[in-house]
Formats: structure tokens, sequence, C-alpha cells
């Protein structure tokens, strides 16, 4: 015959019982504030949350997803990603879906194309990984979406000037070029072949090295240095520089000191392009002496500056 519990046996079970109550209270408060403070985050941050089953149905997303995709919230649930992206995106989809869901690796930043409601197409970009059961078994996905409409058409506006620029450098008369702190050239434009005699691969030596025994080179040299020191854009000068077949010839330089995101000059940006005869004359009769300065074209100064920035920055 089992033995009655002892009235301290009931208390302690009775504590026992209540202490498992209070700490469960307490782990369910804890969770309620868990779920507040990370649905907080999801309906006040500017990216897109999105959850969704095997077959790519929306289960969960919050405010954002539905401003970006376009689609009012009791539309978007349960809709499939086919319906808002046209087929080659949703082919690109798929493949993208089925490698998180084969390697179980999170995938970072794929670019695709939605069609919301009204018709508009934009680009978004997307970070997705795997969502899995209590049991470790794929139930969906998650991910993150971020409109980037605004930096592809950024990049496709500079991708079309960079094209124009490169067109105007590739055939204008003046040798464009960019060498660094010491020196080294780093690129040439091809019109190096008409002015000096070399290809622009054959270029890509310290510019000094071309120089002849002229006086006005020093200058320059020196010229060149304070830009790398200061920062600050120097006057145009002249240079007389040997060509490949050992003729001299003069040219007009000017100059633009190239930073890094510091403010540390890496690189110089330059134009060059022979001078006149009237130029060449009064440099030819005053070798030992003569340091002259010219203005350079303010169209010149125009691509300098895209050079330095848009192109090989």
């Amino acid at each position: 015959m089992t033995e009655k519990p002892t009235y301290e046996e009931l208390e302690q079970r009775a504590l026992n019982l209540e202490n498992k109550l209070f700490s469960l209270k307490l782990t369910e408060e804890a969770l309620r504030e868990s779920e507040e403070k990370h649905r907080s985050i999801l309906e006040n941050i500017v990216e897109g949350y999105f959850e969704i089953d095997l077959a790519g149905n929306m289960i969960f997303f919050n405010d954002s997803t539905t401003k970006i995709i376009g689609y009012p919230r009791d539309e978007l649930m349960g809709m499939n990603n086919r319906q808002y992206t046209d087929e080659e995106n949703a082919k690109k989809l798929y493949q993208t879906f089925n490698k998180v869901y084969t390697t179980e690796k999170t995938h970072k930043g794929f670019d695709w194309e939605v069609i919301k409601k009204d018709g508009k197409k934009i680009d978004v970009e997307v970070s997705a990984s795997l969502r899995k059961d209590s049991e470790g078994q794929p139930i969906g996905f998650r991910g993150i979406v971020r409109d980037v409409s605004e930096r592809k058409q950024t990049e496709i506006k500079l991708q079309e000037s960079e094209e124009k620029l490169r067109t105007i450098i590739e055939h204008s008369n003046e040798l464009f070029y960019i060498h660094n702190t010491e020196h080294v050239l780093t690129y040439a434009s091809p019109t190096s072949e008409s002015i000096l005699g070399y290809a622009p691969e054959e270029m890509m030596i310290k510019w000094p090295e071309l120089a002849s025994d002229n006086p006005i080179n020093q200058r320059g040299i020196e010229i060149t240095e304070k830009a790398i020191e200061t920062g600050e854009k120097q006057k145009p000068y002249l240079l007389e520089l040997k060509k490949k077949d050992g003729t001299l010839v003069l040219l007009e330089i000017d100059e633009t000191p190239v930073k890094d995101s510091t403010g540390k000059v890496v690189s110089i940006a330059g134009a060059a392009r022979g001078v006149n005869r009237s130029w060449r004359k009064r440099v030819s009769c005053n070798r030992k002496s003569v340091f002259v300065t010219c203005l350079i074209p303010s169209v010149t100064s125009s691509i300098l500056r895209t050079l330095k920035g848009a192109l090989f920055h």
C-alpha cells in the first residue's frame, strides 16, 4: 500500500511546481520580447525580408518587401515568384535557389528583374539561405531583397560615359597617360605610337627615360614631384622627349594628381601634345636656360578630370 506523502513533501512539490511555472513564465516573456524585437527590426528596415516554401511561394514577408515587389500584402501572400518575373529571370531564380538547396550555403547578392503589379520593371539584389525544420529537414528559403534599380542606372550611365571617354582618348591627337608616384607609366593611349613611335605596351617604363638632356626636362620633373607631394594640380609645362627613332619632340604637358579614398596621391593623369614651330624654335635657341609654360585647351583639362575619376582611378 502506497504511503501518503507528508505535508512537507507536498509543500516541496508545490514549491517545485511553482518554480517551474515561474521559469516557464520567464521563458515565455523572454520569447515574446525576442519576437517583438525581431518584428520591430523587420518592420523598420529598408530592405525586404521574405520567407518562401520549397516551391517558391511567399509565406512570410515584411512591409518593405511589398513596397519593393509592388503588390499589396493580401495578394503577395502565397504568390509564386514566377508571377512577378519573366521566364528568363524565373530560370535564374530556380538555378540559384536550387544551388542553395543542394549546397546548403547562403547565396549572397544575385541580381534579377522584378515585374511590379503596375508593369514597371525594377532590378533587385537578393541574398538567400535555406530554411530547415526542427529535425533539420529543408522546408524553404529566407532572404533579403533590395531595390538596386538606381545603382544599375548609375552603372549604365558610367559605362556609357567611360565608352565615350575611351573613344575620345583613342581618337584624340593628344597622348593621354597615367604614371605612378615612381614615375612608371601604367597607361598610355594609342596616340603614343604616332607621337613618340612607341606602342602603348612599350610605354610601361619610367617616363624620365624618354627625356632628352634639355634643361626644361628637369623643371618638368620638379613640377610633377610637387604635384605628387602636395596633391595640387600644377601649371602646364614643356618636355623634350626622345622618340623611338632617336629624334626629339617637344610636348606640352598638363597633369592632374589622382588620389585614393584617404586623400593620398597614388598616380598622375596627364595629357601631352606636340607644340607649334615657334615654340620649338624658341626652345632650340635657348636649350641651356629656357623654361616656358603654356596653356592647353580647356577640353584637355576636362578629359583629364574625367580620366582620373571615371576610367582609371
